[in-house]
């Protein structure tokens, strides 16, 4: 997360606190007490923004398989295929800041300077994080020590992502529906508080005026952060 998302991020959040707090409590000093908990959204979005680079990354990760592939099955060495893989990868990705090609101009530079691709792609996969990316690496140089056939293996290794991609893909799909449902679950209580509120200024007096009022709206508010943590755990699913 750059200084700017950072910023933003905390921006967001403190402001959505605070008018959750004041919704809850119709209070100004209790609303600001809540928007230093922002920093714990802050955490969690962190997590969200890491795993879309990660699911990124693997997706570019299983087209550099293929360039490698081809490279290697046309004739190429693997360090000369690697040499040419930001060029090769730069025709289907024209941005030039896009991970993979980062990644391989990374690559060729300490290859241009005769550090060992064993080296090089262990750095890569633990930088990474990726659990496909230390298999590949594991079968890649098991491959380069005993003479195996590195275009077969990187090929299976490519399926194999490429599987893993589509049962994901498909799950995100099947549960997409229930994704905007839960949202909108989460969403309607401050909606009908807000309405009510509006139509019915009297109403929710007895919650703002008493303190057993106050304290069953910190309890509803604190199952409904709950509700939406537990929510979030259901729909993600890991493959």
């Amino acid at each position: 997360m750059s200084f700017r998302e950072y910023i933003v991020y905390l921006t967001v959040f403190s402001v959505s606190l605070f008018i959750i707090g004041y919704v809850f409590y119709k209070n100004i000093y209790v609303s600001l007490l809540l928007c230093p908990f922002s920093i714990f959204f802050i955490k969690y979005q962190k997590k969200n923004l890491i795993k879309k680079q990660k699911e990124l990354l693997k997706n570019q990760f299983r087209d550099m398989l293929y360039v490698l592939s081809a490279s290697i099955s046309a004739g190429r060495s693997v360090e000369k295929a690697f040499m040419s893989l930001a060029d090769d990868l730069s025709i289907e990705y024209k941005n030039k800041d896009e991970f993979i090609i980062r990644e391989s101009i990374y690559i060729r530079r300490r290859i241009c300077i005769n550090e060992s691709i064993e080296n090089i792609l262990r750095d890569f996969s633990t930088r990474s994080g990726l659990e496909d990316i230390k298999n590949f690496v594991s079968v890649f140089i098991s491959c380069k020590k005993t003479g195996g056939n590195m275009a077969l293996a990187i090929n299976e290794t490519s399926k194999v992502i490429s599987e893993k991609i589509k049962i994901i893909n498909d799950i995100n799909i099947s549960i997409s529906s229930r994704k905007l449902e839960i949202k909108i679950l989460n969403i309607m209580p401050f909606v009908l508080i807000i309405f009510i509120s509006l139509t019915s200024k009297d109403y929710f007096d007895p919650l703002y005026c008493t303190i057993i009022g106050r304290i069953a709206s910190t309890i509803a508010l604190i199952l409904l952060g709950l509700s939406n943590y537990l929510s979030y755990k259901i729909m993600n699913i890991e493959v």
